[in-house]
C-alpha cells in the first residue's frame, strides 16, 4: 500500500529497513537459513508478521513533526485507499486512529475558519436586529470531529 510505503520511505530510522526484510521473511521464513526445529518456522513467520503490521506505527511515532515532514507526500487516492483498508484491518485502524488523534491534539495544525455572526434574539421588537451593536458571536465552521477521516488526513498532510 502506497501510504505505508511513503510513511516508511520518508524516515531516517534504520529500523525502516526491516519492513522489506520482514515481508520476505513472512512469505518464506526459511530464506537464507536452515531451520532445525519446526516451531522456529512459525516463530519467524509470526515475528515478521508483527513487524510488517506494526513497524509503521513505530515509524510514525518517531517523526518529530510528522505532518510537516510528510506534507505533500501523499495523494488523496493513497489516503482513501489507506482509510478504506483500515476498515478491515485492525492494525491499520490503530494506525489511522493514532494519526488522527495526533493531528487533533496539535491545535497549531488546525486552520480555523471563523465567521462573525450577530447574536440573534428572536424576542426583539427591533426589525433591524442588532444592527450597529457591538454584540457579536463567533462561530467555528471547522468541526474536525465531524470531518471524515479522508478529509482530515488530507488537511493534516496538505493534500488538496
Amino acid at each position: 500500500m502506497k501510504f505505508i510505503e511513503k510513511l516508511i520511505e520518508n524516515t531516517e530510522l534504520k529500523e525502516s529497513k526491516l519492513y522489506a526484510a520482514a515481508q520476505k521473511c513472512f512469505a518464506k521464513p526459511d530464506t537464507g537459513i536452515t531451520i532445525q526445529h519446526k516451531g522456529a518456522y512459525n516463530v519467524i513467520k509470526d515475528c515478521a508478521n508483527v513487524t510488517v503490521r506494526y513497524l509503521p506505527h513505530y515509524i510514525f511515532g518517531a517523526y518529530a513533526n510528522p505532518f510537516e515532514t510528510l506534507k505533500g507526500k501523499f495523494t488523496k487516492l493513497e489516503i482513501e485507499e489507506f482509510v478504506k483498508k483500515s476498515r478491515d484491518d485492525y492494525a491499520l485502524e490503530q494506525l489511522l486512529t493514532l494519526i488522527v488523534n495526533k493531528f487533533k491534539d496539535q491545535p497549531s495544525n488546525l486552520e480555523k475558519r471563523v465567521e462573525v455572526a450577530p447574536k440573534s434574539d428572536m424576542g426583539m421588537s427591533d426589525p433591524y436586529g442588532m444592527y450597529g451593536s457591538d454584540e457579536f458571536e463567533v462561530e467555528d465552521n471547522l468541526r474536525n470531529d465531524q470531518m471524515g477521516e479522508v478529509e482530515l488526513l488530507c488537511l493534516a498532510f496538505g493534500v488538496s
